[in-house]
């Protein structure tokens, strides 16, 4: 039984004439019971998708 879904999430910043995209058309389903861990290079978008997940604003 899935108990978190989340589909096609994109999280772009900008900051001036500089676009980044943290996240492009990211998908995750967390069964019930499950454990994970979300990894990766700073500047992968490990932080951009906690805020998202809990559906929070987060950064602006």
């Amino acid at each position: 039984m899935e108990i978190i879904r989340c589909e096609s999430l994109s999280k772009v910043y900008r900051a001036g004439e500089s676009t980044v995209i943290a996240l492009d058309n990211v998908s995750l389903a967390l069964a019930q019971g499950s454990f994970t861990a979300v990894t990766g290079p700073s500047g992968s978008g490990r932080h951009s998708r906690l805020p998202a997940n809990a559906h929070l604003p987060g950064d602006q």
